[in-house]
C-alpha cells in the first residue's frame, strides 16, 4: 500500500500446475484436489473452457472490489489423469454430473499382487521397459539376500 492505494506487481503471478502441464499430461490425486477449496470446480472449469485463467478467490466471489491484474487466459491443451481409490471414483461418478463427461476412460487396477515368480518377473520387465523408454539408469540388481532374480529395491518395496 502506497499513499492509500493498493499496489501489485506482475512478478507475483506464478504458473500453476495447469500452466506447467499444458500440452502434456497432468496426473492428480483426487483426494488432494477435493481437499483444496474450489480446486475441483476450477479444474473442471478449465477443462471445459480449454483455458487457464488466473483468478483470485476474492475476485471470483466478489469479496473485495479492488482492481487487480487480469492476465489473459492461456489456451489449454491437456490430458488429466486422476488417481483415486474406488470409493472416491464411485462417489464422484454418482454425485458429480460433470465427472463422466470430463473423465471418460476408467482404468481399474488391483490393490494387491500375489507374490509369484511370474508376477515378479512381469513387474520387473515393465519397470525395465519404462526405464529404457525414458532413458533412465538401468535397474540396480544389487545383492539379493533371498537369492531372488528381483532387484534389491523391488524386494524392499514388495515387503511393505
Amino acid at each position: 500500500m502506497r499513499e492509500g492505494a493498493l499496489l501489485t506487481d506482475s512478478r507475483l503471478i506464478l504458473a500453476g500446475a495447469l500452466h506447467r502441464a499444458n500440452g502434456v499430461y497432468l496426473i492428480l490425486h483426487v483426494r488432494q484436489i477435493l481437499m483444496q477449496p474450489f480446486a475441483w470446480e476450477t479444474l473442471k472449469r478449465a477443462i471445459y473452457g480449454k483455458k487457464v485463467r488466473i483468478e483470485s478467490l476474492e475476485q471470483f466471489y466478489a469479496v473485495f472490489t479492488t482492481m487487480t491484474l487480469e492476465p489473459n487466459p492461456v489456451p489449454l491443451d491437456i490430458k488429466v489423469v486422476l488417481i483415486a481409490d474406488r470409493l472416491l471414483y464411485y462417489l464422484l461418478a454418482e454425485y458429480d454430473p460433470d465427472f463422466a463427461k470430463l473423465f471418460k476412460v476408467q482404468a481399474d487396477f488391483e490393490d494387491t499382487l500375489s507374490r509369484r515368480a511370474e508376477n515378479e518377473l512381469d513387474y520387473v520387465r515393465t519397470l525395465a521397459a519404462m526405464a529404457r523408454r525414458d532413458n533412465l539408469r538401468p535397474l540396480d540388481w544389487g545383492q539379493s539376500p533371498t537369492g531372488s532374480s528381483m532387484p534389491a529395491a523391488w524386494q524392499t518395496i514388495a515387503r511393505k
